[in-house]
């Protein structure tokens, strides 16, 4: 008989505690308050996700390919790969008034020809006199949207990845299909 007592007021007794602490947190003027920057429309064009494929703009168009981005504009981009940077495929950017404060390039983690790749972008840095910064695609993607959101004038001329790594959760998620699968499959 107390046995049912105690578990009865301990079970009071957290809940009490837990709701009276929720109430607490958020009661004040100060709350916090969260803003997701691809959602909001006043900061431009952003981009959401990637695959092989393209890219996912936070305006709900995809665009297949490389691309090149500015703060309200997507055009596609002519080169199949890191290969196809050279002078010609980065004169786009020497048209563009006023001068960038930065050109992110962005492709998949390794380069076909990194050497070729450095000289010609160091040569293209030296002659337009334009901060560049070549980087791996994701965080290509991240500094680009973070600049965007500034209001930077920024550019991002982004390559999709050959292989996308999947997150540790979506690994967990197909381990447990194929498990279940397979259960199901035993008891057929």
């Amino acid at each position: 008989m107390l046995l049912p007592r105690i578990i009865h007021n301990f079970r009071f007794s957290r809940q009490f505690f837990l709701s009276a602490f929720r109430k607490s947190a958020y009661e004040s003027d100060g709350k916090t308050t969260v803003t997701v920057l691809n959602k909001e429309a006043g900061y431009g064009v952003m981009v959401d996700s990637y695959s092989k494929e393209g890219f996912r703009l936070n305006n709900g168009l995809f665009v297949l390919g490389p691309v090149i981005l500015f703060p309200y504009t997507a055009l596609s981009w002519n080169v199949s790969g890191d290969h196809d940077i050279n002078r010609n495929s980065l004169a786009v950017f020497n048209l563009i008034e006023p001068k960038l404060d930065l050109l992110i390039i962005g492709f998949g983690k390794k380069s076909t020809n990194s050497r070729s790749l450095h000289e010609e972008i160091m040569a293209f840095k030296s002659r337009q006199r334009i901060n560049v910064e070549v980087i791996p695609i994701e965080k290509a993607i991240a500094t680009f949207n973070y600049l965007n959101s500034e209001r930077r004038w920024v550019a991002g001329a982004f390559i999709p990845p050959e292989v996308v790594q999947l997150y540790e959760f979506e690994e967990l998620n197909k381990a447990a299909k194929k498990k279940e699968n397979y259960l199901i499959d035993d008891y057929i």
